[in-house]
This record gives structure tokens, sequence and C-alpha cells, in this order.
């Protein structure tokens, strides 16, 4: 045990709500993160796929006719519809799980901005009765 945590640390600060809020965002961040790693590791693997059937290596030509120049941007291939090959329609529900879970961090960011200003307009509140309570004292002794 080498010191405090930074969560302990973290709690202190500002309290368990936001920690737990935190955590939430930290969680989903490294989620979204890892999410567009995987985008961009399938976008180099149509690329290369297309480049593979752009080459002739594709046995039917429905499937070469999307790539007969240079592979396709992937906004050409999510466009495609059902023609897409198999590849493309999974990357469609990757990209909407990527959706998902930045609305979830834009979710989890509100709520922690909301209990941010609470706990701001509660401070400020404590702050002004602990002012009034040393005020009433101070005359009380006068």
């Amino acid at each position: 045990g080498g010191g405090p945590s930074p969560s302990g640390a973290v709690e202190r600060e500002f309290g368990p709500n936001e920690a737990k809020l935190r955590r939430q965002i930290d969680t989903l961040n490294e989620a979204l993160q890892r999410a567009e790693e995987d985008k961009s590791r399938m976008q180099r693997e149509v690329n290369e796929m297309a480049q593979h059937l752009g080459a002739g290596g594709g046995a039917d030509g429905r499937r070469r006719g999307f790539f007969e120049d240079k592979p396709q941007p992937l906004q050409v291939l999510l466009s495609s519809g059902d023609d897409a090959p198999d590849f493309v329609k999974e990357l469609k529900l990757e990209v909407r799980g990527t959706r998902e879970l930045r609305d979830k961090l834009y979710a989890a960011e509100s709520a922690l901005d909301d209990v941010r200003r609470k706990l701001e307009v509660d401070a400020r509140k404590e702050l002004d009765c602990e002012r009034s309570i040393v005020t009433i004292l101070r005359q009380e002794l006068e």
C-alpha cells in the first residue's frame, strides 16, 4: 500500500456521487477508445479486402464492382445497403455500438455537470449559513 488511492482523493474532494460519475465516465471513455481503435482496425481490414477484391481476387462481379479503381471510402460501402459485403454489414453494427457509447458518455457527463452545479450551490448555501452563525455569535460576544 503506497498511500491513498486516486479515487479516494476524488471522493474526499467532490463527494461519493461525483466520484462514482467520474469512474463511470472514465470507464465509458476507455470503452469508447477501444471501440474507435476497433473501428480503425476494421477500416484497415475493409481497405485491404477492397484492394484484394479490386485486384481480381473476388469471384463475383457484383462485389468487384465496388472496388474497380481503388478501395471505396467507408461511406460508399455503408450506403450500398443489401448489396454490401458481410464485413461491411458487421462494421455498421460496430459503428452503432460506438454511437451508443458516445450517447452513454454524454449522459454521464451531463449527470456529472448537474451534480457539480448542485454541489457548488449546496456548498455556497452552507458557507453562507456558517458565516451568518459566526456573525450572530460575534454579536452575542460583544
